[in-house]
């Protein structure tokens, strides 16, 4: 499984990119809002699985993406953004006004079967879509 790293607020996960991460079941029945700390080793990584193996949260060549949420605003590091780079720590914020049923919930991990590298930390969910002022609260507790 993943291992404690230094985090980016006190300790996080280290994923290795080939058989780590949180299976954490059935989650909330109701999210809105999924919001991390994330240190991608590459800019094509798979962050969050949320339910079945059709809605998650990953990135591809450096574009952040929210599959299967309805009509999701995406933040990276507290302004709306989906580009994600590698090997550096950056806040990510997904919010939808359709809520989602976390009945698979899964850290580090997508689809059942794409593992992500690197590191995780300040995993949260939330029943209500948070503001931009909110997500931006967020960020700045972390800088």
């Amino acid at each position: 499984g993943p291992v404690r790293a230094i985090g980016r607020l006190g300790q996080a996960l280290e994923f290795d990119g080939s058989n780590d991460f949180v299976d954490i079941g059935a989650g909330p029945t109701s999210v809105n809002t999924v919001s991390f700390w994330v240190y991608p080793r590459t800019t094509t990584e798979f962050f969050v699985n949320v339910t079945g193996t059709t809605d998650y949260i990953s990135s591809s060549a450096g574009t952040l993406s929210a599959t299967g949420f309805s009509s999701p605003t995406i933040y990276v590091n507290g302004a709306v953004s989906s580009t994600l780079v590698a090997n550096q720590w950056q806040h990510v914020a997904i919010t939808t006004a359709t809520a989602e049923n976390a009945s698979n919930l899964d850290i580090g991990r997508t689809q059942d079967a794409d593992n992500m590298e690197g590191l995780m930390d300040e995993v949260r969910v939330y029943n209500r879509a948070l503001s931009a002022d909110e997500v931006k609260r967020l960020y700045n507790m972390g800088r």
